[in-house]
């Protein structure tokens, strides 16, 4: 009795899970958003990432807010006054996105050469990935560059 309803059984069952899975994709799909990377390794080394977030990403091609979040783990070390440096994004098309007084306002420098993390969310098209992607993030300290790094998927 049971040999016979097993097939069925299995049969019913595999179809229902096609079928949730067919229905749920889409959905899935548009919650997510565009994202970015700034990883530095030259001279400074810290992740700072760039999330677009909160829009129907498919639609338009900006979202309604962009998250920017990170942290320098070293490179900070000969000077920890926040003050004489600048951070900056230089995008492709040679615009200049600065954060210099968002991190001033923000993160603390380490004796170690480290910072506090950072995290702020702006609402301007300026932050937006699709206009940073390719950038070069950079930090001047006492206007000389310090380092710099491309922002990459």
């Amino acid at each position: 009795m049971i040999s016979r309803k097993l097939p069925f059984l299995v049969t019913v069952a595999l179809f229902c899970m096609i079928f949730i899975g067919l229905t749920q994709t889409d959905s899935l799909n548009k919650r997510q958003g565009d994202i970015c990377f700034a990883d530095f390794a030259d001279g400074v080394d810290g992740l700072y990432t760039f999330t677009d977030f909160g829009g129907p990403f498919k639609l338009k091609k900006r979202s309604i807010m962009h998250r920017v979040n990170g942290q320098f783990t070293k490179g900070f070390e000969k000077d920890t006054d926040i003050n004489n440096y600048e951070f900056f994004i230089m995008t492709k098309e040679g615009r200049k996105v600065d954060f210099t007084e968002d991190f001033k306002e923000n993160v603390k420098i380490f004796p170690a050469g480290g910072t506090t993390p950072f995290q702020k969310v702006y609402k301007d098209d300026d932050h937006s990935v699709n206009n940073l992607i390719g950038g070069k993030f950079v930090v001047n300290h006492n206007g000389k560059k310090l380092a710099s790094t491309i922002l990459h998927f």
